[in-house]
């Protein structure tokens, strides 16, 4: 019989070579994980959108820090939005379950979704949809 202790099996190349895969699945899947939310997704989402004049919402949390970033980058711009605050909303939940729940912030136009705050993306998204000549408008101008 063969009289393995457990201090000796921990020293062995065998737990080794265990302890490293195991390490390399864990990154994997963690890594997979971060990188399974789209950064957009296309399509009609007018529906969200009940009122006319609207055209960006923002699904927000208190909690997120990249919301407050993207709300400080709105407001800096001059861009008007609707802010969804899925936290304090049951409604606002509704529908960012509905839109897929990627993660937060998520911003929303007529035909486009932006997971996350990513500036250019949404910049090249407010230049699509709000004209640069609409003087009554000119609040929600796309920043240069």
């Amino acid at each position: 019989m063969n009289n393995i202790t457990i201090p000796k099996f921990l020293r062995s190349d065998l737990s080794i070579f265990l302890g490293f895969f195991i390490s390399g699945v864990a990154i994997f899947l963690l890594f997979n994980w971060f990188q399974s939310a789209p950064k957009s997704v296309s399509g009609d989402y007018r529906q969200f959108f009940p009122h006319e004049q609207s055209r960006i919402i923002a699904y927000t949390k208190e909690s997120c820090p990249y919301c407050v970033l993207l709300k400080d980058y709105f407001n800096k711009n001059n861009i008007a939005y609707v802010e969804r605050d899925i936290e304090k909303d049951s409604d606002a939940e509704a529908e960012y379950q509905q839109l897929g729940g990627y993660g937060t912030p998520l911003v929303l136009f007529r035909d486009n979704l932006i997971v996350g705050f990513r500036r250019e993306l949404i910049a090249a998204e407010i230049a699509k949809h709000i004209p640069h000549d609409d003087t009554e408008n000119s609040a929600m101008q796309a920043p240069l």
